[in-house]
C-alpha cells in the first residue's frame, strides 16, 4: 500500500507543474504582441535619428530578445513536465518489492529530478548574461544620446 503522504505529495508536485506550465504558457502568449508594438514604436523612432545602422541594431536586439524568450519558454515547460512526471511517479515506488526495481524507479527520480536541477542552473545563467546584455545595450543607447546632444557631461566628484 502506498503511503498518503506519497500520494499527496506527488499532487502536490503535479498542481505545481500544471500551475508553472500554465503560467508560462500565458506569458509566452502575451510576450509577442507586446515586443511587436515595442519594435514598431522603436524603429519609427530610429528612423527619424539615423535610417539604416540604428535599425539593423534595434532589429538584431529584437532577433536577440525573441530567441531568448523561445529558448527560456522551452526549458520553463521542460522542467514544468518533469515535475509533473515526477509527481504522477512518486506514488509508485511503494508498489515494487524487488530491490532491482526499487534502484530502477530511485534512479529515474533521481535523474528527473538532477535534470530538473540542471536546467533550472541554465534558466539562472542564461537570464543572468540576457539581461547583462540588455542593461549593457541599453547604457550604450543612453550614452550614445547623450554623446550626441552633448548637452550632458559627466561629472567627477573630488
Amino acid at each position: 500500500m502506498t503511503p498518503v503522504s506519497f500520494i499527496l505529495g506527488g499532487l502536490v508536485l503535479v498542481t505545481i507543474a500544471a500551475l508553472s506550465a500554465l503560467r508560462n504558457w500565458r506569458l509566452r502568449r502575451d510576450e509577442p504582441f507586446d515586443a511587436a508594438e515595442w519594435l514598431d514604436q522603436t524603429v519609427v523612432e530610429v528612423k527619424l535619428a539615423a535610417p539604416d545602422a540604428a535599425t539593423e541594431r534595434v532589429r538584431q536586439f529584437q532577433r536577440t530578445e525573441r530567441d531568448f524568450n523561445r529558448s527560456q519558454f522551452r526549458r520553463r515547460m521542460q522542467i514544468s513536465a518533469m515535475l509533473g512526471l515526477t509527481g504522477l511517479l512518486l506514488p509508485f515506488g511503494a508498489l515494487f518489492d524487488d530491490e532491482l526495481w526499487k534502484l530502477a524507479y530511485a534512479a529515474v527520480l533521481l535523474a528527473l529530478v538532477g535534470w530538473m536541477l540542471m536546467l533550472a542552473l541554465a534558466d539562472l545563467i542564461a537570464t543572468r548574461h540576457h539581461f547583462s546584455r540588455v542593461r549593457e545595450h541599453l547604457l550604450s543607447e543612453a550614452l550614445a544620446g547623450v554623446s550626441k546632444k552633448g548637452d550632458a557631461r559627466p561629472r567627477r566628484d573630488e
